[in-house]
């Protein structure tokens, strides 16, 4: 208004009832609502087979300043609807650095590994566990008594 370049009249009729919406990095669990949403509403418009996030990929978001607020989210997410080759986004698809929990015992970080990088290795294979036993080099009948203790684990592909 000082400058003359925003007439201050118009600004007294518009500046009628102020509402304060917080930054994104400020809203907390609602990232996630906002990403759920907007991976829903994309993918559909897309046609992709993108269905959530990963759990590496949840706590990056929570974790993510958000500089570009929720145009930032959704321009991230598009990008990773139309690249990602897998049916859940990770950090890496969103470009985001994977947030750690700060220094965790060896036995704890060796068991977390495993168990992300098996779920991947099956994913890959769409659920077949016998490739994936083959592909990491154990008898199957480890993997399939490590994915009966596992709560997340997919259901059985075409096993061959």
């Amino acid at each position: 208004i000082p400058k003359g370049n925003f007439r201050e009249d118009l600004y007294y009729r518009l500046n009628v009832v102020n509402i304060h919406l917080p930054p994104l990095r400020e809203r907390g669990e609602d990232v996630m609502l906002i990403a759920k949403y907007l991976l829903t509403k994309y993918g559909e418009e897309f046609n992709s087979k993108v269905k959530g996030f990963t759990p590496g990929a949840m706590d990056a978001m929570r974790h993510y300043p958000w500089p570009g607020n929720i145009r930032q989210l959704e321009n991230r997410i598009k990008k990773a609807l139309v690249l990602c080759e897998r049916t859940l986004v990770g950090h890496e698809d969103l470009g985001l650095p994977l947030e750690g929990p700060g220094i965790v015992p060896l036995a704890e970080a060796r068991e977390n590994f495993q168990r992300q990088y098996i779920l991947e290795i099956l994913e890959r294979n769409q659920g077949n566990r016998t490739q994936t036993a083959r592909d990491l080099g154990v008898d199957p009948r480890t993997i399939f008594r490590y994915l009966e203790r596992e709560p997340d684990a997919p259901e059985p592909g075409g096993e061959s």
